[in-house]
């Protein structure tokens, strides 16, 4: 006897409709089930309202909305219901990869949607629109120059639809790092002016590098290198002439170059050698020479008087500290060359002229340069006084630029030259006030912004802008410190009161700094103040979009807060649901859960104290 059970399959109805088939205004809906006899589908519109019934469970040319479909089966006395609410898909997807151009990066924009042809918009991290595409392939293809680390252009995706969507990506270019220098050598038989080394240090991020010389004093000249050692390069014995050095990106037919001459021969002459009084009353003999190769040595072999004596032997630093009690009015120096020339010098005393700081331009918005003579054998460390009693460091060159001098920078600027390791030591200052005999406004104009959501608002009142012919609305770049205009306002040219507004719909994600630019009838430009707009506090930031591993969300609410967390699929299915408490300045990571389907996905953020839901469009690829 054998025993055995049979049960009866029991019908089921997938939890979710799929939607195909999807134009501008129309799609088809689809139900689907296991283990259905005779099955019969009825759809169902928001209202409850029967739209149709069939066996097949497909619907097409249904507008989009919500809809439920309920399935009665032949067999089993069940009906079993599924709703969805189906919307146009507008979603855009962006991936980037090296260039073959050096400096740049392939970007697609792709249309989840399909409905071309397309247009993109894309905008550097100023603002500024960079591209206006449109292009009937999908995706739309597109090289970018490379942005300074962190930065992320904006692309605005447009369908024939007119669905839009916006995402951000930091474009992956390709990077050719590359540095050039010359060794001068002595003159030889074969090279009687001289000859030189180039050496070379190539590399890239994408193929490998192949530095070749290819022009000589602008003809055709083909040399490969030398030697190399790892990623340097090294072309030997060479005459003295000027040459092109090609950079060769492998695998791609791109290249950069670089122009390096190598000088004759010359013979050493002296410089400016200067004998000082050292502020201890001792002397400081500095050695300067010209021409010649590297490296010298230099000797005292005389001096007047001859005693006592102060001849010295040769040695390599050009510098010689004296301060035996006599006064010495001249001093015989010898250099010699690496290729054994020599010069000689009688060098006298010399009183340091007085140093001062000169500028190049004093005004606001100016490219200003501050400068002291340069002085052989001399450092220098130029401060800004932050208080009268504090400063901070700036550099150690003998300029210093500020390429857009701006109000805050106002103020007292310190060089300290220090002279032959100390003989002498001398201050200079300068004061920069902005000032420079400009025109100044003849109305007061106070900026004013304000954020909002999803753009930033500024506003000025004017009285009696009668002699203004235009206001231009410019921007601060985070990536060269310069402002461009991103609109202008015609003037009213009113003799009463006057209120302005300008919308930016493209803020920066953090921080936006803006100015006025006034121009007069004259075509005479004047600086309003300076607005800046932080959008840190209450800011939610999810990040890397799209998603490969793990998510982060990161938080910045000026007081601790408490939110609920819901990651969703497309049909409203939760994945993970999450609350999180005291959360002030934080970055939450969410690691994606093994076999997660790449797609859209929808992260909702509640803010349980204000209730306010903030909901992020999340693609996992």
């Amino acid at each position: 006897m054998r025993c055995f059970t049979q049960a009866r399959a029991i019908p089921s109805l997938n939890g979710t409709l799929s939607q195909t088939n999807a134009t501008c205004s129309t799609f088809t809906a689809r139900a689907t089930g296991s283990n259905l006899t005779n099955p019969q589908y009825c759809l169902f519109d928001n209202a409850n309202n029967l739209v149709a019934c069939n066996s097949t469970g497909i619907f097409n040319n249904l507008a989009y909305g919500r809809y439920c479909v309920t399935v009665i089966d032949g067999c089993v006395d069940t009906s079993m219901t599924v709703c969805r609410t189906f919307t146009p898909v507008r979603d855009i997807t962006l991936s980037t990869s090296k260039s073959c151009n050096p400096g740049f990066a392939n970007v697609n924009v792709n249309f989840l949607s399909g409905y071309g042809p397309y247009n993109i918009k894309i905008y550097k991290p100023n603002g500024s629109l960079v591209y206006n595409l449109t292009s009937s392939t999908n995706p739309v293809a597109t090289e970018l120059p490379a942005l300074p680390a962190g930065q992320q252009y904006k692309i605005i995706g447009i369908d024939i639809c007119g669905q839009k969507d916006t995402a951000f990506i930091a474009p992956d270019a390709s990077i050719i790092t590359k540095s050039i220098s010359r060794t001068n050598k002595c003159p030889s038989a074969k090279w009687p002016n001289g000859s030189g080394d180039i050496s070379v240090t190539a590399s890239s991020n994408l193929y490998s590098v192949l530095p070749l010389i290819i022009k000589k004093n602008n003809s055709d000249f083909v040399l490969y290198h030398s030697s190399q050692s790892a990623n340097t390069f090294t072309f030997s014995d060479l005459e003295p002439a000027t040459y092109i050095v090609k950079y060769a990106l492998q695998t791609c037919n791109t290249a950069v170059y670089d122009t390096i001459s190598i000088d004759p021969y010359s013979f050493p002459t002296q410089g400016q050698s200067a004998l000082y009084v050292c502020d201890n009353n001792s002397f400081s003999l500095s050695g300067n020479v010209r021409g010649g190769i590297n490296p010298y040595t230099y000797a005292i072999i005389g001096s007047q008087p001859s005693n006592p004596s102060i001849i010295t032997s040769p040695q390599n630093s050009p510098l010689f500290n004296i301060n035996n009690g006599t006064i010495y009015s001249l001093i015989r120096l010898r250099t010699v060359d690496a290729c054994g020339n020599a010069t000689l010098a009688d060098v006298s005393v010399l009183p340091l002229e007085s140093i001062s700081i000169t500028a190049s331009q004093t005004c606001f918005y100016h490219n200003i340069t501050l400068s002291v003579p340069s002085i052989p054998n001399a450092t220098y460390q130029w401060y800004r006084k932050t208080s009268p009693t504090d400063s901070i460091s700036l550099t150690t060159d003998s300029t210093y630029n500020l390429p857009f001098f701006l109000p805050e920078e106002v103020g007292e600027y310190i060089c300290k030259v220090n002279v032959n390791s100390g003989c002498i030591v001398r201050l200079a200052s300068y004061t920069l006030d902005g000032n420079c005999g400009q025109v100044f406004l003849p109305l007061e104009t106070k900026l004013e912004g304000e954020i909002k959501k999803g753009y930033n608002q500024l506003k000025w009142n004017v009285m009696n802008d009668k002699d203004i012919y235009t206001y231009v609305i410019e921007k601060g770049s985070t990536m060269d410190n310069k402002y461009y205009a991103i609109g202008n306002l015609p003037a009213k040219q009113s003799t009463g009161q006057q209120l302005y507004k300008f919308i930016d719909n493209h803020p920066n994600p953090e921080t936006n700094t803006y100015r006025l630019r006034i121009v007069d009838k004259y075509s005479r430009s004047h600086f309003s103040n300076i607005v800046r707009l932080h959008t840190v506090s209450g800011q939610i930031n999810i990040y890397p979009n799209p998603v490969k591993t793990v998510l982060h969300i990161s938080f910045f609410a000026e007081k601790p807060t408490d939110y609920n967390m819901e990651l969703m699929d497309m049909n409203g299915k939760v994945i993970v649901k999450t609350e999180y408490k005291n959360i002030s300045q934080t970055i939450i990571t969410y690691q994606r859960k093994p076999g997660m389907p790449k797609g859209i996905y929808l992260l909702k953020l509640i803010n349980k104290a204000t209730s306010k839901i903030d909901v992020y469009k999340v693609f996992f690829e």
